[in-house]
């Protein structure tokens, strides 16, 4: 299930291949996969809470119009002025975390509020990163691997945009109130991107559409930032950590996560012990994902555990039940992100983003970093493994 966006691209050069129409130009429109964009959607904007009871699913598809267009039912999301303003800036990160992911070759999203705060611990060698002046930072630390980085600033809208109004130059400001110096001082530039997303409901005209505005800048500086030396290869470790702790918190892995942001090591006697899935669905059937599953919101927690669960006949006679969700990771990815917690965040360098080419079911999201979020049905448990 997809929905479709007008596209207005500025500094791309190149164009992204995916977003180029056959004679080179840019497209005029683009379509966002409502099960990917609501995985990034419940990513982001929740610690640990249940979907209720799967994102991907039923997360503001009522909401949505049945036509091909990105439009939502009446006057849109929320019922006043600040519930509308909270979903569009939540919604308005998802499509910039989808956007990059799919069109710009972005893995990784580490929170800035997070790399400045020390949450997660910095442990960026002889790069400084500090917050200069007042104001809001770009929302986003990304990487595509461990030899690339750059920012992200993401906005959701219902009012009218242009790269050439004055919203729009706040937003690059953003940008210069964050610096990267290394040890000499220099001020070294790191690239960027702007993503906002102008949504539209049935209260506007039809000739209005929903759009996604995208512009490629740069942050201020002498020199550009150099990944591929050991200076870079700290702080792109440092935002693997940052997006894989999220992760872990999701999995219920909270000391592997806090050892993750923070840096430090975990003893080699204390082991995890996880459960072991197979994908029995394209496009990563037959791979292994450690994680589990959630209870729908109705249910009492672990009434009905899985394995009871899926040899009850009886348990198919209602069909209005719904179903369970399964979140999961990438059985390498866990591997290599338990390494680091016993020899430390180099190993992050290790990760190799999943490599995938068939289209997914309409129920099933599986992104590169390893997730994969879809119904338990599409899934096999085959183990309980120690790492």
């Amino acid at each position: 299930m997809q929905r479709s966006l007008d596209l207005r691209l500025k500094d791309f050069v190149p164009v992204p291949a995916g977003l180029q129409t056959a004679n080179s130009s840019v497209a005029a429109s683009i379509d966002v996969r409502l099960a990917d964009l609501f995985h990034h959607y419940w990513r982001d904007a929740h610690y640990q809470a249940v979907p209720s009871p799967n994102p991907i699913a039923q997360w503001y598809i009522s909401l949505l119009t049945p036509d091909a267009a990105f439009r939502f039912r009446g006057p849109s999301v929320g019922t006043h002025k600040e519930p509308r303003i909270a979903h569009h800036n939540l919604l308005g990160k998802a499509f910039c975390r989808w956007f990059l992911s799919a069109h710009c070759g972005i893995t990784y999203f580490a929170h800035m509020e997070h790399v400045l705060k020390g949450t997660i611990d910095p442990m960026f060698g002889s790069i400084q990163v500090t917050r200069v002046g007042a104001g809001d930072t770009p929302d986003y630390l990304c990487a595509e691997n461990a030899q690339t980085l750059c920012l992200a600033e993401a906005k959701g809208t219902a009012a009218s945009i242009s790269f050439t109004n004055a919203e729009f130059g706040r937003w690059r400001q953003q940008f210069d109130r964050v610096e990267f110096r290394d040890a000499n001082g220099v001020l070294r530039v790191l690239k960027g991107y702007i993503v906002a997303t102008r949504f539209v409901s049935e209260d506007h005209s039809e000739n209005v559409r929903s759009a996604l505005y995208a512009e490629d800048p740069r942050t201020r500086g002498d020199v550009s930032l150099n990944v591929q030396q050991e200076e870079g290869f700290h702080l792109a470790r440092a935002t693997i950590a940052g997006h894989y702790g999220v992760v872990l918190d999701k999995l219920r892995l909270p000391l592997l996560a806090t050892a993750l942001r923070q840096g430090t090591t975990l003893p080699a006697d204390l082991p995890i012990r996880m459960a072991i899935w197979e994908c029995l669905v394209a496009p990563v059937q037959q791979s292994l994902f450690v994680g589990g599953y959630f209870d729908p919101p109705d249910w009492p927690a672990g009434q009905w555990p899985y394995f009871d669960f899926v040899e009850r006949v009886a348990s198919r006679l209602c069909l209005s039940a719904v179903g369970l969700t399964f979140f999961g990771l990438e059985i390498g990815a866990f591997q290599t992100i338990r390494n680091a917690s016993l020899s430390g965040r180099a190993t992050l360098s290790d990760v190799t983003p999943l490599r995938f080419e068939a289209v997914a079911p309409t129920e099933l999201s599986v992104f590169r970093d390893g997730t994969i979020l879809g119904p338990v049905d599409f899934f096999r448990f085959r183990e309980i493994q120690e790492f």
